[in-house]
């Protein structure tokens, strides 16, 4: 929970629920307290900015229903500490202010009105987004392994990893564009990269800052055009309230997918291109996907934000959706059970009424094996989508340094990508000068020698370094090829011949 949200539970003599907390977590995010302080700016009540989505998300909630007086008048108490704690006071007797029809309120008809002291404030919102805490010490900034957040949290920095590497943002500058937009220096790049690594487990305040942080800089990256879909909202708050924006009707809406991982969206066809689309030939396209698709008779909606597989704020954000469009009923658990227990979720309407079909991850389903002593990136390259499959460095090579074949599991891994051994169409050997870019520039280095090309223009890149494992050592490699009904001649190293038959080319079937 949010530091300022547990200020307010603590000083409140209100009565606590899940929906009384839930009600301040929401009033307290940068987000909300952005919305309030522009209306502010613009003269109006600070409740204005957030009463529409307040009432849709808690209106009628049952441990807080707005159609009660006490309750609404619990809600102008909030607003006034949140905004004494970004600065603002209520103007004197403005609290008989009308909200104005604008709000889209029905419940609140007046508001106070606030201004902006002199004082120096405990928080600020640096952009739309980024919030910092002024007394935040050192010890705020990490989660404790007793705390009920802790493993939701190291769960959901799964997700910020990904944002993080296909952006190219590394971990000094993170350190220091944290440290400068409010962390005062209590941050350093070996936290950062623990915290990426999973070693060290981020405050919510933190986590969120670098989530919010790397969704800033995605601003910047370049999209292609002609193959972007909108993906709305940068975290799950943002998600929410996009949701509640669009004014979806619940009865137009056909079919939900949600995934745990980007992997499944992007089998699934739904990603865009981060590039330009004018110099992107022989380079590695890195892929932006939603977590949470919602289609509708019309149009198909694509989310951040939203996820599911584990009990978090990302699928309790994914749960309120699917409560308000009837798919779901609410369960005694913070996040039903589906959703919390599945990576790949499919909802939709059979027969009139709501189902749904939960399924691992594809990820998880044919990686587990070789995940730990493999580096697999999944990207597009020159129109197609692509896997690259190596060996990590510190796997490769025996007690003598002799280079290892990898065993015939590992070959094939990744075949399901291109519809299994029968989906082969064909495959290209390549010789370490003619790759292209598929190859890095030293011997610690992938080397991306052997190509499989299936259906629906995908390609498997394995790392199979020929100069380094000679003819004799390649047993795995000619059973796999094997397996998959190719005969690829064998390199003749006897010296009977004046020049080495090549292995290189392009065999089809």
């Amino acid at each position: 929970m949010r530091k300022i949200a547990k200020q307010i539970l603590d000083k409140t003599t209100i009565g606590k629920n899940r929906d009384i907390q839930a009600v301040v977590e929401f009033m307290s995010e940068p987000d909300s307290v952005n919305r309030m302080i522009t209306a502010t700016k613009a003269g109006k009540p600070a409740l204005a900015g957030i009463a529409k989505e307040l009432e849709q998300r808690y209106g009628d909630c049952k441990g807080m229903p707005l159609n009660n007086v006490a309750n609404r008048r619990n809600i102008g108490w909030i607003v006034k500490y949140v905004m004494a704690e970004y600065g603002y006071e209520p103007l004197p007797n403005s609290e008989r202010t009308r909200i104005g029809v604008d709000s889209g309120s029905k419940y609140f008809t007046s508001a106070a009105i606030f201004r902006k002291t002199d004082n120096v404030p405990v928080r600020d919102i640096i952009t739309q987004s980024i919030e910092i805490d002024r007394d935040l010490t050192e010890e705020d900034l990490w989660e404790r392994p007793e705390s009920v957040k802790y493993d939701e949290i190291k769960e959901s920095t799964r997700e910020i990893r990904w944002k993080r590497e296909y952006l190219g943002v590394d971990y000094d500058f993170l350190a220091k564009y944290l440290n400068i937009t409010g962390f005062k220096n209590l941050l350093n790049r070996d936290d950062i990269e623990a915290i990426f690594n999973g070693i060290k487990i981020p405050a919510i305040e933190l986590k969120e800052a670098i989530f919010d942080s790397l969704s800033y800089f995605e601003n910047f990256a370049e999209r292609n055009k002609s193959t972007y879909h909108e993906i709305l909202g940068s975290s799950t708050s943002k998600a929410l309230q996009a949701f509640y924006n669009l004014e979806i009707n619940p009865e137009e809406v056909t079919d939900v997918w949600v995934y745990y991982d980007k992997w499944d969206a992007i089998l699934d066809g739904r990603y865009n291109l981060i590039a330009d689309g004018k110099n992107d030939e022989n380079q590695e396209i890195m892929l932006d996907v939603p977590r949470f698709v919602l289609k509708s008779k019309e149009q198909e909606y694509w989310f951040h934000g939203l996820t599911c597989g584990y009990a978090g704020q990302g699928c309790a954000g994914t749960q309120e959706i699917l409560l308000k469009i009837g798919a779901i009923k609410k369960e005694e658990n913070c996040v039903n059970m589906e959703i919390s227990h599945n990576k790949c979720l499919h909802f939709f309407q059979k027969d009139g009424k709501w189902t749904y079909q939960g399924e691992e991850s594809r990820y998880d389903l044919h990686y587990s094996q070789i995940e730990s002593k493999s580096d697999i990136r999944l990207f597009a390259y020159n129109n197609n989508l692509t896997i690259s499959q190596s060996y990590k460095y510190g796997f490769r090579y025996n007690r003598a340094l002799a280079i290892e074949e990898p065993d015939i599991e590992w070959f094939g891994a990744s075949l399901y990508f291109v519809g299994g051994e029968k989906g082969v169409t064909e495959i290209e050997l390549i010789k370490n000068k003619d790759l292209s870019g598929k190859s890095g520039s030293t011997w610690k280095e992938p080397s991306y020698q052997v190509i499989i090309r299936g259906m629906n223009s995908r390609e498997i890149w394995l790392d199979y370094p020929f100069d380094m494992i000679p003819p004799s050592n390649r047993d795995n490699l000619y059973q796999f090829f094997s397996n998959l009904g190719f005969s690829v001649p064998k390199e003749d190293n006897s010296g009977l011949f004046k020049s080495k038959k090549s292995i290189y080319g392009i065999y089809e079937r």
